[in-house]
């Protein structure tokens, strides 16, 4: 004999209970007709009744189930204009304070293969942000699209430990900025690689900015050893606390005009020292950029980029000009921004 399931002995088991209730009433007071009025009266309602209770559960069950799906690194992010952190190492933390210490109420998006429980204990830390989570290879296009990349105003790749061990960190970093640059044309993407080696081929990817882990290590244990102060200095200007080092906009009333007028004005209105400044040169072509002789990592780059189109190529990679302490008679250009120190 087939069994029923327990939704079908569910409801036959509350129809023989109202059954047997009006059955009870019945036996006690004699009155159909109250009898009558009641069930059609429930009758009638249980259209509208079975519409809230409807609307409700669906409505709870869809916010549970976005809730664990977010918990599970699994939800696409609906924040715009965030920041992505591709990757995942010991001093993401401390990428995290900063961030959060120079941005009010910054919205960032992790992407990395941790575990998602680990990566929820991790969130908890920071209150002060809006931090969420996906979960899965950040190389992957589809991967990125959950952490709403196209929407995405910065891009950070740090050099990656979970998802495989260091030696094979920059080619992830290469492979991530190839995925971050195709589907965020205008984001600034900003990659941490191991090795000196790798970091033309990042820049050849896509990447506005690259920091080789270690490459200041030298200069700052050399400092430390024989220039007493230095060391210290450097750190609090690299530090979000304090006078630290800051980009600056430069009001357009002051283009044509030389250093000194410009680090009067920057002195006087926001108590800063101009110390340089920074200009965005122009677009670079593909022979520009990749050279004659291409390795195999430039062809794969370049095959890439073709795919999405080589004009995209042209007109999305930059190269940024620092100068520091240009004189006091140096006439400011256009696309020049300040670097200052200040609070």
């Amino acid at each position: 004999m087939r069994r029923f399931g327990w939704q079908v002995i569910l409801a036959v088991s509350l129809v023989l209970g109202s059954s047997i209730l009006y059955l009870g009433h019945y036996a006690i007071f004699r009155e159909p007709h109250d009898i009558y009025v009641f069930v059609s009266e429930h009758i009638a309602y249980i259209p509208v009744e079975v519409l809230l209770v409807t609307v409700v559960m669906h409505r709870l069950l869809t916010a549970f189930e976005r809730r664990r799906r977010e918990e599970r690194g699994l939800e696409k992010v609906r924040f715009k204009g965030h920041t992505i952190i591709s990757g995942w190492n010991e001093n993401l933390g401390s990428i995290m304070e900063n961030l959060i210490s120079s941005q009010s109420n910054p919205e960032i998006v992790l992407v990395n293969s941790k575990a998602p429980e680990d990566m929820n204990q991790f969130r908890l830390k920071y209150k002060s942000g809006k931090i969420s989570f996906v979960h899965g290879d950040f190389t992957s296009e589809t991967i990125l699209e959950l952490a709403n990349a196209p929407q995405a105003d910065t891009i950070i790749v740090v050099t990656d430990t979970a998802q495989g061990d260091i030696s094979g960190a920059d080619q992830r970093a290469i492979l991530a900025t190839l995925a971050a640059r195709r589907l965020s044309p205008k984001a600034r993407i900003c990659v941490e690689v191991t090795k000196p080696g790798a970091a033309p081929h990042v820049r050849r990817a896509g990447a506005d900015e690259v920091i080789v882990h270690g490459e200041h290590d030298p200069f700052l244990i050399t400092s430390a050893a024989t220039t007493e102060g230095v060391l210290l200095a450097a750190r609090r200007l690299l530090s979000h606390n304090g006078n630290r080092l800051q980009q600056r906009q430069i009001l357009a009333e002051f283009i044509g005009k030389n250093f000194t007028e410009l680090s009067a004005h920057f002195r006087e209105k926001d108590n800063a020292i101009l110390i340089g400044l920074i200009q965005k040169t122009v677009s670079l072509g593909v022979k520009d950029v990749l050279g004659e002789n291409y390795s195999a990592v430039d062809e794969f780059i370049d095959r890439k980029f073709k795919e999405a189109g080589q004009e995209y190529l042209i007109s999305q990679l930059e190269s940024d000009q620092v100068n520091l302490n240009p004189g006091a008679e140096y006439v400011i250009r256009q696309n020049e921004a300040a670097i200052v120190i200040a609070s």
